[in-house]
């Protein structure tokens, strides 16, 4: 009888969806041979229909632009009760209280929650989700401009976990709780605002039309970034580093060379660095290094601007993790990207000849920066403690996927070898998990039945426990 109704509800879903492609198809055939014959009669009579679906995303879109328009205008063009920018921040207008971090920090608790569902660490990832909803309702609170250079990287984030489940949940999950939790505090904490629009535009689009909900994000981003550039200059380093992220992001729309980057970010980087603090140099050098890199096979220069970085923060890193007073702040964010990169420029192998021939890949270089990480991040706060695992898982998959050469040992030495390593750095893992704060997901621990046979291994327990999880969500 289930199945019968599941049956029925997917034609009649499949019905629905024929029948809107034959009304777009109908509209546009429309609006093109009937609009021609009509222009011929009457000049200044001209009939498009381009469907009533495509013409609501436009809408919601026409919506985001205006708002995000009205709240930099309200914030940087109020009068004597503007904000302004100085070299690195946003400051207040007069007896008005300074930034907080609060949206860096939701960020970063966004990016955490990315690298438990990826590791599938599902019970820890639901305790971080409260912790990021605690982060909203404190950055709500003072919301300031620091809100419109973080909410698009979250967005981005969001949209990007991973939805693996055999159960009908929605694309995009993950980034429609957000909105929605973002929508409620927003409107109890502002009313009818423009933060509140910019949110339920974003909303409307993600339950009527999910398909263009990325290019929507991807527009939004590039005006807020063409609406801030205007009022504060477009040569400013947070404008630059918001540039930055949407170049990442939306590779297929935006794009910015390495010769312009480095034009631009020079004069940062060397024309006042004797005044800056340890901690201010690491985030200038970190937005740098973050515009000038790519995802693989980087050229030298920056390899060797993130060497230096790496060997910077490194000392600090670990003198404060001896201390046990390591947070994950600027110079940590620093050191975790600078290493990254390292790392991973040792671990490739180039595909072209003449740069194959200049570097080889040295992977035990690559698996001792990974470990001094692990060793520094262990001792830090949570966002250290997820970031240290999120390492180590990614060093085992490492080591049992880039086989060293055997050299003189035979071939089962060097199998059992590798075994040994992949099974301490598993070890190490767990080790690490149990220091991250967790959850219980709450729900039916029901066993899926295959066959008649109730399937306890641990893989379909972690399934089911996914699937609870993202049932949460939509609650």
């Amino acid at each position: 009888m289930v199945e019968e109704r599941r049956r029925e509800r997917n034609k009649h879903e499949k019905e629905k969806e024929r029948r809107r492609q034959l009304q777009i198809e109908s509209g546009n055939r429309r609006g093109g041979k009937r609009g021609h014959k009509e222009r011929c009669v009457g000049r200044h009579i001209t009939e498009v229909n381009i469907g009533p679906f495509l013409s609501t995303v436009y809408l919601h879109q026409e919506e985001l632009f205006h708002a995000i328009d009205a709240l930099l205008h309200g914030w940087f063009a109020a009068g004597g009760r503007s904000w302004s920018a100085d070299t690195r921040r946003f400051k207040p207008p007069p007896n008005s209280p300074d930034p907080t971090e609060a949206w860096q920090l939701v960020s970063d608790q966004v990016a955490s929650v990315y690298m438990l569902v990826e590791g599938q660490l599902y019970h820890h990832a639901n305790f971080m989700l409260g912790q990021v909803l605690a982060g909203l309702r404190v950055a709500a609170r003072v919301c300031d401009p620091s809100f419109i250079v973080h909410f698009w990287t979250i967005c981005h984030v969001l949209s990007g976990v991973p939805v693996r489940s055999r159960g009908a949940f929605p694309a995009s999950l993950w980034l429609g709780w957000f909105l929605r939790h973002l929508k409620q505090i927003f409107s109890s904490a502002f009313g009818q605002h423009p933060l509140v629009v910019i949110v339920d535009s974003l909303l409307k689009v993600w339950a009527s039309s999910p398909r263009d909900l990325k290019a929507t994000l991807g527009l939004g981003h590039w005006k807020a970034i063409h609406t801030l550039g205007g009022l504060v200059g477009s040569t400013h380093n947070i404008v630059l580093n918001m540039g930055a992220h949407c170049t990442k992001i939306w590779k297929s729309k935006f794009s910015a060379s390495s010769t312009l980057v480095e034009f631009l970010y020079q004069p940062l980087l060397t024309g006042n660095a004797h005044d800056l603090e340890a901690e201010q140099m690491a985030e200038v050098s970190l937005n740098y290094l973050f515009a000038a890199s790519k995802e693989k096979y980087n050229e030298l220069g920056v390899v060797n601007e993130a060497s230096q970085l790496l060997t910077q923060t490194r000392e600090i890193c670990r003198e404060k993790a001896h201390l046990h007073t390591l947070q994950y702040d600027s110079v940590t964010r620093a050191f975790v990207f600078s290493l990254e990169l390292v790392a991973t420029h040792h671990l490739e192998t180039w595909k072209q000849p003449e740069q194959k021939q200049n570097k080889q890949p040295d992977r035990e270089l690559s698996y001792k920066y990974m470990g001094e990480a692990i060793e520094i991040l262990q001792y830090g706060d949570l966002q250290c403690r997820i970031r240290a695992t999120s390492f180590s898982k990614r060093l085992s998959t490492w080591i049992k996927g880039h086989r060293q050469k055997t050299g003189n040992r035979p071939k089962n030495v060097a199998i059992e070898e590798e075994k040994k390593k992949v099974l301490q750095e598993k070890a190490r893992t767990r080790e690490l998990v149990r220091h991250i704060a967790k959850e219980p997901i709450k729900g039916s621990r029901r066993r899926r039945l295959v066959r008649g046979t109730p399937r306890n291994s641990p893989r379909d327990g972690l399934a089911v426990t996914r699937d609870l999880l993202l049932a949460s969500l939509l609650v």
